[in-house]
C-alpha cells in the first residue's frame, strides 16, 4: 500500500489527539484533471497541511475522473469525518467492506457512528471488529472503545430467533435409533445476557457478575411426541482484559420432550478466551471450556440420573474474506443406566467430536459457511437386548459424520435471514442404531 493511503488511515485512527498545522493560505499548484494520481496526491498534501477545503476539492476531482482505489476512499472518508460529513464518511468506509481492508473499515465507521450521536450503531461496528480483526492492535482499539465509562456499564444485549423447517428421520431422543417418520416444524429461540454488578477490576482488567438467560422450543407439527423444549439461566464471573476473557458460572438448564418434564442439570463451567494466543498481530483466536454437570431426571427417565463432564477446544482464524473454526470435543458419561429384568441398556457413552468451518464474508451483507463434524462415541457396557432382525446385542459404537450448509443475509445491523441445510449419517456397530438423516431451515433473527 502507498505511504499517502498509509497516512490517511492512521490519521483517523489518531485523529482524536492530533490538531492538524493550519496552513491554508498556501496555495497548492495547479493539477491537471487528466492525472487522477496527481490529484490524488495533491488531495493528501493538501489534508497533511491542514488546507481541508483545498484537499476535499483535490480528491473529490480524482474520485470524478473514475480514479478508484482503496487509498482514495479510505483518506475521503477521513476527510468527510474530519469535516463532520458524517454521511458522506459513511458512504466510503462502506465502500471498503468488501476488500481486505474491512476490518480497519468497520472500526472507522464505528467511530462515524460514535461523532455522529449513534453510540449503539458504533458499539455493534466496535463488538465486530474487537471478535474477528486479523490484527491485535485493532483488537485492542476496538475493546477499549467497548470498555464502560465510569456513569455507564456494559449493556444487556438480547437475541431472538424464529424458524421453520423440515427433519427427515426423527429421534424422540438424542443418540437412540432412528423412526423413518419425517415432519416439518417451526423453532423459537430468546436469550439475552448482561451485568448484574461490577466489580473491582484494574487499568488492564475489568471484572464484573454478569446473567444469562435463554429458552429454545422445536415443534413438530404433526409428530408432536417429538417436539421439545430446553430453557437455561446463568450467572458468572467475568474478568476481561485487552485481549482475554475468563469466566466462572453457575448454570441451571431444564428440558421437556412433548411437554413432558425430562430432566433438570445444574453444571459448573469455565471458560477462557484468548483473541491472540498464538502472540501480538497473530489472527488466531484460542477458546478453552470444561464443564461439569448433575444431572436429575424428572419420572420416567430415571436411567439418566448421574453425571456428565465436558471440555472442548477451539480455533479460529481470519484472513482476509475467509474465516477458519476448528472445535475439538471431548465428553465423558456416568449415568445409572438402563436395566429392565434380563435387558441392559446403556446411556453412558464417552465421545470425541471434531468440527471444521470455513466461512466466506466478502460479500459485504452476505456471509456463506460449510461444516464437516465427526463423533465417535463409545458405550463401555455391552447391551443385552432380546435378539430380533432389526435389534443387535453388546458392545455398542458410533461414528457420526455431518455435512452442513448457511447463507447468512443480514437485512441491517439487527435483522438477519439465515438458511440452513444439513446431512448426518450415523454408523453403529449395532444396526438398529445407523441411520441418515437431513434438515433444512430458514430462520429470521433479531439482535438487539
Amino acid at each position: 500500500m502507498a505511504r499517502s493511503s498509509i497516512r490517511g488511515i492512521l490519521i483517523l485512527l489518531l485523529g482524536a489527539c492530533l490538531v492538524p498545522s493550519m496552513a491554508i493560505g498556501n496555495a497548492l499548484p495547479a493539477v491537471d484533471d487528466a492525472d487522477p494520481q496527481a490529484l490524488f496526491r495533491a488531495g493528501v498534501s493538501a489534508f497533511e497541511s491542514g488546507d481541508l477545503d483545498q484537499a476535499r476539492e483535490l480528491l473529490e476531482r480524482a474520485h470524478a475522473s473514475g480514479f478508484e482505489n482503496s487509498a482514495l476512499n479510505y483518506n475521503l472518508g477521513v476527510l468527510y469525518y474530519r469535516m463532520q460529513l458524517y454521511e458522506l464518511s459513511r458512504e466510503h468506509f462502506n465502500e471498503l467492506l468488501d476488500t481486505s481492508h474491512q476490518d480497519l473499515a468497520r472500526y472507522n465507521l464505528g467511530l462515524v457512528a460514535q461523532a455522529d450521536g449513534q453510540p449503539e450503531l458504533a458499539r455493534d461496528y466496535f463488538a465486530q471488529v474487537a471478535e474477528d480483526a486479523s490484527q491485535q492492535k485493532l483488537r485492542t482499539l476496538a475493546r477499549r472503545q467497548l470498555e464502560p465509562t465510569v456513569e455507564e456499564s456494559q449493556p444487556w444485549l438480547g437475541f431472538a430467533s424464529l424458524g421453520a423447517g423440515y427433519e427427515s428421520n426423527l429421534a424422540l431422543l438424542p443418540d437412540t435409533a432412528g423412526t423413518e417418520l419425517s415432519d416439518s416444524f417451526n423453532e423459537v429461540i430468546l436469550a439475552g445476557q448482561g451485568p448484574l454488578w461490577s466489580l473491582a477490576g484494574s487499568d488492564s482488567r475489568s471484572r464484573s457478575v454478569e446473567a444469562s438467560g435463554s429458552y429454545y422450543r422445536r415443534h413438530f407439527h404433526s409428530e408432536d411426541d417429538f417436539t421439545n423444549d430446553a430453557a437455561q439461566v446463568s450467572v458468572a464471573w467475568v474478568s476481561r482484559g485487552d485481549s482475554d476473557t475468563r469466566s466462572l458460572a453457575l448454570k441451571q438448564a431444564y428440558f421437556r420432550i412433548a411437554d413432558e418434564s425430562r430432566e433438570h442439570q445444574t453444571s459448573f463451567e469455565g471458560r477462557y478466551r484468548d483473541l491472540g494466543c498464538f502472540g501480538s498481530g497473530q489472527s488466531v483466536r484460542c477458546d478453552l471450556d470444561a464443564s461439569v454437570s448433575r444431572v436429575f431426571p424428572f419420572n420416567g427417565y430415571e436411567a439418566y440420573e448421574g453425571w456428565r463432564y465436558e471440555a472442548s477446544a477451539g480455533l479460529s482464524s481470519r484472513w482476509d474474506a475467509w474465516r477458519g473454526i476448528a472445535e475439538l470435543e471431548l465428553e465423558v458419561n456416568d449415568r445409572e443406566d438402563l436395566t429392565v429384568g434380563e435387558q441392559f441398556v446403556s446411556v453412558s457413552p464417552r465421545r470425541q467430536g471434531l468440527a471444521l468451518t470455513l466461512e466466506y464474508l466478502g460479500f459485504g451483507v452476505l456471509t456463506l459457511g460449510s461444516e464437516v463434524a465427526y463423533r465417535y462415541s463409545d458405550y463401555p457396557d455391552p447391551y443385552r437386548l432380546i435378539s430380533g432382525p432389526d435389534r443387535e446385542s453388546g458392545r455398542r459404537a458410533d461414528h457420526r459424520y455431518s455435512l452442513g450448509a448457511t447463507a447468512e443475509y443480514l437485512l441491517s445491523r439487527s435483522w438477519s435471514i439465515i438458511g440452513e441445510v444439513s446431512h448426518q449419517k450415523s454408523e453403529s456397530s449395532l444396526k438398529q442404531y445407523s441411520y441418515d438423516n437431513q434438515s433444512y431451515q430458514v430462520s429470521l433473527d433479531y439482535l438487539f
